[in-house]
């Protein structure tokens, strides 16, 4: 039996030869470059993987949710599922978009003539086109805090919007 301790080196013995310094210098000499042009590569990635992640920290930290906010961010949340419950999407719009039956809800909460007093007594009571819902008043805080969110998150009409020849939709500019 052979042990290695006998031999140290196996592969002679098989008449296999795997050092490369024995091939000949310019192999050791293409093989050396290579690693080193190996680990300069892996040293790039390593680099350039590092940056995106930092700049991705960098945005998230910076493109977060505004310090302060006039609303309850957990019953706007509660209230985006009343708005789907009852199927408000149907017939009215947020920010341009959802059915035409009804008016556009984005800034209804800050229209001095309405507010949340009269979209309480437009939801029980109705309207001709729109049939009154009957709540609770839980769902009916909820609902309202949704319709605030939305108010302060600004007005977007997509109507208004132009698409640039890249295919990026931009905000026409008021004059």
């Amino acid at each position: 039996m052979l042990h290695l301790r006998q031999n140290p080196n196996p592969e002679k013995l098989l008449g296999v030869s795997i050092s490369l310094k024995e091939r000949g210098f310019w192999s050791y000499n293409k093989y050396l470059k290579r690693m080193k042009f190996n680990s300069m590569i892996r040293w790039v990635y390593f680099f350039l993987c590092t940056l995106f992640i930092g700049y991705s920290l960098v945005l998230y930290q910076a493109s977060g949710t505004p310090d302060s906010v006039d609303y309850d961010v957990k019953k706007a949340a509660s209230g985006h599922l009343v708005w789907q419950k009852y199927n408000c999407q149907a017939c009215h719009q947020l920010y341009g978009l959802g059915g035409y039956l009804g008016p556009d809800l984005t800034n209804v909460y800050s229209v001095k003539t309405k507010g949340p007093d009269y979209i309480r007594a437009l939801i029980r009571s109705g309207s001709k086109q729109m049939p009154g819902f009957q709540l609770t008043e839980g769902e009916m805080n909820e609902l309202l805090e949704f319709l605030k969110s939305t108010d302060e998150s600004g007005v977007a009409d997509p109507r208004e919007f132009k698409t640039t020849a890249s295919g990026m939709i931009q905000a026409n500019e008021k004059h």
